[in-house]
Order: C-alpha cells, then structure tokens, then sequence
C-alpha cells in the first residue's frame, strides 16, 4: 500500500526537505547549548551560593534553582521530540515516527519518576511506569527490527542526494 505522490510535491518535498533537517538540527544544538548552560548555573547556585527557592519568585535565577534537574531533562527531551516530530511533517516517510516518540515517552517517564515520592508510591503509578516502559520497549524493538524504521532523517537525506 503505497502512496505515489505526483511530481508537483515530490519537488516540493525534496525542496523543503534540506532545509528543514538544518533548521531542526540547529535548533536541537541550540536547545542543547540552552541546557548545557542552565545546567552550568544550577551547579554553580548549588555549591556557591547559599539562597533558597523563594515561593512565588519569578526571576529566571529562582526557576533555575527551584526547578528539578530531572524535570529540566524531561522538558529538554520532549521539546526535542516536538523538533524532529515537526521535521517529519516535511518528509515523505512517516515510519520515522517512532523515533521522536522514543525520545518523548522517555521525557514523560522522567516527569514521572520525578512526581514519585516513596510514601505516596501507588499501584496506578506503578502500572503507569509499567506502561511506558512497556511502550518504551515495543517502540525499540520496532525501531531494531522492522527494516524501514532504521535511517533517521539526516541519513536517509544523504542518502537520497547521493542517488
């Protein structure tokens, strides 16, 4: 069951593609640089500083601070998803869909574990972790064993100009 795209968008296509996996690269190095510092600053407000985290402050020093370092993880990964989920809409293969699904369920069970304190651990939490694990796994094995899934993006891209 394959779709034949006629010339009109396969141009159009082939034409948006290049630049959107550069515009989706920079952006990921961008966040990444993003997180590197913020990461820099939380380190640097731990061990230097001797300030706590003000209830209703809004200065970007205070949200660093206050915000868990798993949580700013999390967020970093589902953002990234969103980036290379919104590259795809510009490909014509949307079996590269698991990837940044990959990348995004990992984010959510990284809320998730964050959310979790050992008293207030319940059965719906566990079989919550359950679940994204077990998508999680089914995600990786379509991603290792099913043949088109293999290239990401980037790859496939290269691959493309070389033919």
């Amino acid at each position: 069951m394959e779709t034949k795209l006629n010339h009109t968008s396969r141009m159009l296509i082939y034409a948006l593609e290049q630049p959107i996996v550069t515009l989706t690269i920079t952006c990921q190095m961008l966040l990444g640089a993003g997180l590197a510092v913020t990461l820099v600053l939380k380190m640097y407000m731990i061990v230097f500083t001797d300030q706590v985290c003000v209830a209703n402050g809004a200065t970007l020093g205070n949200m660093i601070r206050c915000t868990p370092t798993l949580i700013l993880m999390s967020q970093f990964l589902i953002t990234l998803a969103g980036f290379r989920l919104a590259a795809l809409m510009f490909t014509e293969r949307p079996h590269l869909l698991l990837e940044p699904l990959l990348l995004a369920l990992t984010g959510i069970l990284l809320q998730q574990l964050t959310g979790m304190n050992v008293a207030g651990a319940t059965w719906y939490f566990s079989l919550t972790v359950l679940v994204l694990f077990g998508a999680m796994s089914g995600i990786f094995a379509a991603l290792r064993y099913w043949p088109e899934c293999g290239p990401t993006i980037e790859q496939s891209s290269l691959q493309k100009r070389d033919d």
